[in-house]
């Protein structure tokens, strides 16, 4: 925690991965409320626009006030097309070429990719393909 805590204050991009459930999004929230920021998540998944993520920058940039620090977690960044974006955010902290508020901070979860593998089963006397994790 201390460690995340430090590339925050440094703005260093913070995106934590590990499987569904394990607890990257708890821990984000204990952090923030230990270091009196104000936690917004943006559920990212295969449907929401650049145009969604702008807005939720915009949102967040709004509610900061003097001395007050906003977390703006993309929740399972890696389900979006709009990964482009995103990934501008996170690494050089811009949007449409206007640099982010310095009090917003913007970390990231994804979980792991996996290669699958393809078998082959045989269902009442048919043969079909199976993608397997």
């Amino acid at each position: 925690m201390v460690l995340i805590s430090m590339r925050i204050q440094s703005s260093i991009p913070i995106v934590l991965m590990g499987e569904t459930g394990c607890g990257k999004t708890s821990l984000l929230r204990e952090l923030a409320k230990i270091s009196g920021a104000t936690l917004k998540i943006l559920d990212v998944h295969a449907g929401i626009s650049e145009i969604e993520i702008q807005k939720a920058i915009l949102d967040a940039e709004k509610e900061i006030i003097e001395n007050k620090y906003i977390w703006l977690l993309f929740d399972e960044i890696n389900t979006t097309d709009a990964i482009g974006i995103a990934a501008n955010l996170i690494c050089h902290r811009s949007i449409n070429g206007k640099m982010i508020h310095p009090r917003l901070s913007l970390l990231a979860t994804c979980n792991p990719y996996r290669i699958k593998k393809e078998t082959t089963q045989t269902v009442n006397g048919l043969i079909t393909n199976v993608l397997l994790n």
